[in-house]
């Protein structure tokens, strides 16, 4: 539990630039349109962010598994 304390900010630090790459222009062409919100992030958003949420997973799952340091005795 304390261990994901620390994996939290590693991941938004990861997606936060992504999801700044977002458009506002996207969901405003699809109300424009008579468009639905949750078509415009299952289509269009989710696709954009999909390859940083697998590095972030990746990335994340890594860090998991990285050796920990000897303990002192």
């Amino acid at each position: 539990m304390v261990y994901m304390y620390f994996q939290f900010p590693l991941m938004v630090l990861v997606i936060a630039p992504a999801i700044d790459g977002l458009r506002r222009e996207w969901l405003e062409a699809s109300e424009n349109l008579g468009g639905l919100e949750l078509p415009v992030w299952r289509y269009v958003a989710f696709p954009i962010l999909l390859p940083s949420i697998l590095g972030t997973m990746i990335l994340l799952f890594g860090n998991l598994l990285a050796p920990l340091p000897p303990h002192r005795r």
